[in-house]
This record gives C-alpha cells, structure tokens and sequence, in this order.
C-alpha cells in the first residue's frame, strides 16, 4: 500500500495533461465549425451574385462564341 499514492499522483497529473491536450482539440472544432457556417453564408451570397449577374446579353455572348468556335471546328481548323 505504501505504492499507493504516486500512482495516484501519477493519474492526476496525466488526467490533466489529458484534459489539456484536449482543451486545444476542442478549441479547434468551435473554430472550424464557425468557419464552415462563414463558408456557407459566403457560398450564398456568391450564388446570388453570380446568377445577378447573368443576362440575356450575356447568355447570346456566350453562344455566339460557342458557335464560332464549333464553325472552326466544323470546317477543320485547330483551335
């Protein structure tokens, strides 16, 4: 029994290098579940953004230079 108190000592002092080893994994996961949420907020406004910006003018834009680049390609030229 005379064993008994530094394997004692020995488990306190590793269950609080436990707890603080895990104090920095627990910080980590509140940040990056703020940061998905950021993210995500982000994405949305990006999204909107970008489909604001689409226009009718654009989209005929866009053909147009598809159809030019599959009229080369129709008539053999590299493109």
């Amino acid at each position: 029994m005379k064993s008994r108190k530094p394997i004692l000592f020995l488990t306190f002092v590793f269950a609080l290098i436990c707890v603080y080893q895990l104090s920095f994994t627990w910080k980590v996961n509140s940040i990056h579940e703020e940061k998905i949420e950021e993210a995500e907020t982000q994405l949305e406004i990006n999204k909107n953004a970008e489909l604001s910006e689409i226009t009718e003018e654009y989209i005929i834009n866009k053909l147009k230079k598809e159809i030019t680049i599959y009229r080369k390609w129709r008539r053999g030229y590299s493109i």
